[in-house]
C-alpha cells in the first residue's frame, strides 16, 4: 500500500484528490491482513497530551533620544495540556489513476467523510479537531530562570517623538493560568500527523510579569508549523496501514516534537514543544483498550 501517494505539496500535504473509498477483503503487504470491513474502517476515540516551553530575553540600550533606557530581562512560559476525549475514525481513500495514484490512510471525526482542505498556517490538510484545556506558568528573572544564553549588548537609537523612561515599577503578577482552545490534527507530510494550536484570541493574562513578551505567542499554545523560525520537527509518524486495521491492537500512539529559535538584534526566543496522541479502539460502540 503505497502511503507516498499523500505526498507533501508545499503547505498542501496531499497531492492527490480522493476518488473513493477502496472496498477490498484483503490488504497485501508481506503477508495477506484478513480485513471484514469491506469500506475498510475502524473506529477510536482519540485524547491527547502534551507540553510547550517558550524563552524570551533581551538586553537592549536604547539611546538618541530623552534618557537612555535599558531593557534587559527575560521570561519563561510552560504550558501543559490535555484534551477533551473525541470520536474518530480511520479510512483507507484510494486515487486509482493519475498523478499520485495510490492509496493512503487519514483520520476524520466520526460519522463524517474525509474532505480535502488545507489547514493553513503551514500545517498541512485537516483531519480532526480536539478542545483542550491548558495551565500555563509565566516566570520572570526575579522568581524564575535566566536566559538561555547570554544576549549580546546592542545600542539602538531611539525613533519617533518623546523621549524613553523608565517605566514605574509595579507589582508583579507572574504565575499561574488556566485557559481552554482548540487542538487541529493534521497530515503535514506523507504518513505523519501533527498537532498544532488554532491560536486562540488570548490575551492580557498577566499584566506585570517581566519586560519580555513570550514568542511565537503569549500565552504559550501548541504552535503552528509557520509560527516560528528554524523549525526542527521529528516524531509524528502515522501508525501503519496493518495495525491501523487490526483489531488486535487496542491502543495506538503518535508522538512528536518541535523547537524553534529567533533571534534579533539583542533578542532571542525559543521554543520546546512535544505532544502526544492516544488511540483507543472502539469495537461495538464501545472502547476496547
Amino acid at each position: 500500500m503505497p502511503w507516498d501517494a499523500a505526498d507533501a505539496a508545499g503547505t498542501f500535504g496531499l497531492n492527490f484528490i480522493p476518488q473513493l473509498i477502496a472496498r477490498s477483503k484483503f490488504i497485501t503487504f508481506r503477508y495477506p491482513v484478513p480485513v471484514r470491513d469491506w469500506e475498510l474502517h475502524a473506529d477510536f476515540q482519540v485524547t491527547a497530551v502534551g507540553e510547550v516551553t517558550e524563552r524570551a530575553a533581551g538586553n537592549v540600550l536604547y539611546t538618541g533620544c530623552g534618557p537612555d533606557m535599558t531593557v534587559v530581562g527575560s521570561v519563561k512560559g510552560t504550558a501543559t495540556f490535555a484534551s477533551d476525549t473525541v470520536d474518530v475514525s480511520a479510512q483507507l481513500l484510494s486515487n486509482r489513476t493519475g498523478v499520485g495514484a495510490g492509496e493512503a490512510v487519514t483520520f476524520g471525526a466520526r460519522g463524517e467523510d474525509f474532505q480535502l482542505r488545507d489547514a493553513g498556517r503551514g500545517n498541512g490538510v485537516f483531519m480532526f479537531r480536539l478542545p483542550v484545556s491548558y495551565k500555563t506558568e509565566k516566570v520572570s528573572p526575579s522568581s524564575g530562570e535566566q536566559p538561555i544564553r547570554h544576549v549580546q549588548d546592542i545600542s539602538a537609537e531611539c525613533v519617533g517623538s518623546g523621549g524613553l523612561s523608565t517605566p514605574p515599577k509595579k507589582s508583579s503578577d507572574c504565575g499561574v493560568r488556566d485557559y481552554n482552545s482548540t487542538l487541529d490534527a493534521t497530515i503535514p507530510k506523507a504518513r505523519h500527523v501533527y498537532l498544532a494550536d488554532e491560536v486562540p484570541n488570548i490575551y492580557g493574562l498577566w499584566k506585570d510579569c517581566g519586560t519580555m513578551k513570550l514568542q511565537p505567542a503569549d500565552p504559550p499554545v501548541a504552535p503552528t508549523m509557520d509560527g516560528c523560525q528554524s523549525p526542527k520537527v521529528s516524531g509524528g509518524r502515522m501508525p501503519s496501514t496493518a495495525d491501523i486495521f487490526d483489531k488486535s491492537k487496542k491502543r495506538l500512539e503518535i508522538s512528536g516534537t518541535m523547537s524553534c529559535r529567533t533571534e534579533g538584534a539583542g533578542s532571542l526566543s525559543t521554543l520546546e514543544y512535544n505532544w502526544s496522541l492516544e488511540f483507543c479502539r472502539v469495537e461495538n460502540g464501545k472502547p476496547d483498550c
